[in-house]
């Protein structure tokens, strides 16, 4: 995760700002914690808002809603990402296919450890 670009820490927009138009880069850079959980959808939805775009790796998790990853995984947090499905990793389209096909989901979520 880049946390800040030169002294540019304010937002992700304001960091890529940076990236395009500073000639010399300082990057602080975290290491994800990367953790596994199971959903047992069960019928419900997951309950989750999810943002992504086309060809992404990840989703970013936006909000947590009553679902069935709140009652299996009470773990999952606001901003956490997914970045595999039972196995299947690449890109958003890939993950969302995985989660559609299969009542258990074996999912890989992606934090930012500060």
């Amino acid at each position: 995760y880049i946390k800040r670009v030169n002294k540019e820490a304010s937002s992700a927009q304001a960091m890529r700002s940076a990236i395009k138009g500073d000639v010399r880069l300082e990057i602080l850079i975290h290491r994800p914690h990367l953790y596994s959980e199971t959903i047992v959808k069960g019928g419900e939805s997951l309950g989750l808002d999810l943002m992504f775009g086309p060809g992404s790796a990840s989703m970013l998790i936006e909000e947590v809603r009553s679902g069935a990853v709140k009652a299996s995984c009470p773990s999952v947090q606001r901003r956490d990402r997914i970045v595999k499905v039972n196995g299947q990793q690449g890109n958003s389209d890939l993950l969302m296919q995985a989660i559609k096909a299969s009542d258990t989901l074996d999912v890989e979520f992606s934090r930012c450890s500060d």
